[in-house]
């Protein structure tokens, strides 16, 4: 048991972000995860909040996901914590001159000559 209180069924909200990873000024795809992903998911371990959030890979190298680690009942804390974790993860990247971009769809990505499978 983890002392967690049980949720009933759909009394509860798991929200998940993805985000591609893209240079800051050109908005190209970087394939960066594998190197920012200790530092996001070390900051979203080390962060004492109401809703726990954390960080994962997708199939691809330039796409990151976070969500909350588990149900919770108030929604309302999760802007937020989403808000937060956010600004983190552009701080992390900015020194790599890169940044998030919405969605893990790209505007102008050529998927067969610029997708970076994770090895």
């Amino acid at each position: 048991m983890t002392g967690r209180r049980a949720i009933s069924a759909f009394a509860g909200y798991g929200i998940e972000l993805e985000y591609m990873i893209v240079d800051r000024t050109s908005l190209a795809v970087r394939p960066l995860a594998a190197e920012v992903l200790p530092a996001l998911r070390a900051r979203a371990t080390s962060r004492r909040t109401a809703t726990p959030l954390d960080w994962s890979n997708e199939l691809v190298a330039h796409v990151v996901e976070t969500k909350n680690v588990a149900p919770t009942p108030a929604i309302d804390t999760l802007p937020h914590c989403f808000a937060a974790a956010l600004r983190e993860a552009n701080e992390l990247l900015a020194p790599m001159d890169a940044r998030l971009m919405q969605t893990a769809m790209h505007p102008w990505m050529n998927p067969a000559t610029e997708t970076v499978l994770w090895d």
